[in-house]
């Protein structure tokens, strides 16, 4: 036995024991460790109990989205973010796309379903495409209890405002086309007053620009109401011409360009570019960019009328303003359609484009405020006017001879003049001092061969030479 200490007291393991002096004590000891045990095991099965129902139910939520979302058109390329996923790590699994009809081609796919026009083009595919859809917005209305917490109800809402843009695109009726569109809208109207202060509402497509990913979202909203309502008027799906309209624009070359207008789906883009022109501020000016890969000349730049001699300037005017994103899939730019500059999914307040060759790619951002209906060949040598490369120069898009236009006068009044909650003021601009690069570029210039792609020949509507470009 075990030698006890002058208290009387045995070794830890005597106490555990009859022989020992504290063997009650020893028990209680026991009964404690056991209730502590089984306490912790308590817990730990509880812990994993809980554990594993809680991934079970986020699995669950995150697989009834995933099947959802499978019938969101996805293209990475116009994803402008997507949805914080609960679960890190499985956002690869698991992914709830934003998706928009911006930038997007819009071809029809075998449902029909990536195409506003898919009701009228592929009328079987898109009714299919409607009735996956529409069970798919059931199936989750089926378990819309479930996605009470916030970062779940977010996914839950997003999802759903898409299926219904979708299916209101693709519904062959007006009625079912609205049912869809309206009921989007109120999910964004809920997403915005629930979510303003998420990081989703920040996701922007383009830094320093406006616009967030639910601002896209209603813009398509508000494209495809305006859809319903041409629908409904025209029996088919076309933006019409105004009726009462058009625009003469006469080049310094003597040539004459014939212009209408399409107020139905641009109104604050036609009634901006109305009123420059009515104003004069575009008589008198010059092309100044010529963009050939994409086919593309630039307008609008009041300093090539007001400082023709000093080329430097031109186009960096700053009007204090742009227009707000009026683009549309149902007047996509072609080869003809005059349009804003694009300044994101905005419209520069001042400059306008004539697209002289057919874009590679459909650009549904930007509004097209109307289409040249005679003398655009006049242009297709313009666009290949050659560019300056001096050192200095601001923008390697400047054209080397003077692409001029002598008046833009219109006649007539738009058919669709919009609201009157947008009123932009032109800022006044002042001819700005010569500074030190564009001495570099003026003396570049003095040094540059004057015979190197200065001129051109004045047949098929090409410019005459610029007397105010030292290049001559």
């Amino acid at each position: 036995m075990t030698k006890k200490n002058e208290h009387g007291e045995g070794a830890w393991w005597e106490k555990l024991t009859e022989a020992s002096a504290d063997a009650s004590k020893g028990k209680g000891l026991v009964v404690k460790a056991l209730i502590v045990g089984i306490v912790v095991m308590a817990g730990i099965l509880i812990w994993q109990f809980v554990d594993r129902s809680s991934k079970g139910n986020q699995d669950e939520l995150a697989m009834a989205l995933f099947e959802a979302g499978s019938l969101i058109p996805d293209f990475e390329e116009v994803n402008f973010g997507r949805i914080p996923d609960l679960q890190e790590g499985r956002n690869s699994r698991y992914p709830v796309t934003l998706a928009s009809t911006f930038y997007r081609r819009h071809q029809p796919d075998s449902a029909g379903r990536n195409n506003p026009l898919g009701a009228t083009m592929d009328a079987e595919g898109a009714a299919a495409y409607v009735g996956a859809a529409e069970r798919a917005i059931t199936q989750l209305g089926d378990i819309r209890d479930k996605f009470d917490a916030p970062e779940w109800e977010l996914k839950y809402l997003h999802t759903l405002q898409q299926l219904h843009f979708y299916a209101g695109l693709n519904s062959a009726e007006v009625e079912g086309r609205k049912k869809h569109l309206d009921r989007q809208l109120e999910l964004l109207k809920e997403l915005e007053s629930k979510y303003a202060g998420e990081g989703l509402l920040g996701i922007k497509p383009f830094k320093d620009k406006p616009i967030d990913v639910l601002g896209l979202w209603r813009q398509s909203n508000e494209e495809a109401l305006r859809g319903c309502e041409i629908l409904a008027r025209t029996g088919k799906l076309e933006i019409l011409p105004d009726s009462n309209l058009s625009a003469t624009i006469e080049l310094e070359n003597g040539q004459v360009l014939k212009m209408r207008f399409f107020s139905e789906a641009s109104p604050k883009a036609v009634q901006n570019f109305l009123d420059h022109a009515r104003k004069g501020l575009y008589d008198g000016i010059a092309v100044h960019r010529v963009d050939a890969a994409a086919g593309v000349l630039e307008l609008g730049s009041t300093f090539s009328r007001l400082a023709p001699d000093r080329k430097f300037l031109w186009g960096r005017e700053a009007p204090g303003y742009t227009v707000p994103p009026e683009g549309t899939t149902l007047l996509p730019v072609k080869r003809g359609s005059v349009t804003t500059k694009p300044m994101g999914l905005a419209g520069h307040g001042l400059f306008f484009e004539i697209h002289v060759a057919e874009p590679d790619r459909a650009n549904v951002a930007q509004a097209v405020i109307g289409e040249i209906t005679e003398g655009l060949e006049a242009l297709d040598s313009w666009i290949q006017t050659g560019v300056h490369d001096e050192v200095g120069v601001a923008d390697r898009l400047l054209p080397r001879t003077r692409l001029g236009v002598k008046s833009v006068k219109v006649e007539g009044e738009p058919d669709n003049k919009g609201d009157d909650s947008w009123v932009p003021v032109l800022k006044e601009e002042t001819i700005p001092e010569v500074n030190a690069i564009e001495r570099q570029f003026e003396e570049a210039l003095k040094a540059a061969n004057p015979d190197e792609g200065d001129t051109e020949p004045e047949e098929n509507g090409a410019a005459k030479p610029d007397e105010n470009d030292e290049d001559n």
